[in-house]
């Protein structure tokens, strides 16, 4: 559960789309059926993704670009659960601050 859920679940924030709703913003599973074109993922992968809200829901639909494979050792749960915070983490140190190397802590 990541904090947006709360926070949307208290009503702080509110639903996309409002309510009712199905939230949940971070989910992993396995690819069941593919469409016409996609290229990147198959049947049977695993895979984790973070926004579309919904993943309270035991099926979804969403676009294969949105999709993470999960590698060998990774969990479902410890996937879905680093989604968010490890795109931002990402973001973070490439896009707003280049860490330099230094001996101080």
């Amino acid at each position: 559960m990541n904090f947006i859920d709360v926070y949307q679940r208290s009503g702080l924030y509110p639903a996309p789309g409002g309510y009712p709703a199905i939230l949940g913003c971070e989910g992993a599973g396995v690819v069941e059926a593919i469409g016409a074109g996609v290229k990147g993922v198959k049947v049977g992968d695993r895979v984790a993704y973070t926004i579309p809200s919904g993943s309270y829901c035991s099926h979804r639909l969403i676009a294969a670009d949105r999709l993470v494979k999960i590698p060998k050792g990774v969990s479902d749960e410890v996937a879905a659960a680093i989604m968010l915070k490890g795109l931002t983490a990402y973001y973070l140190i490439h896009d707003c601050y280049k860490p330099k190397k230094t001996t101080q802590c």
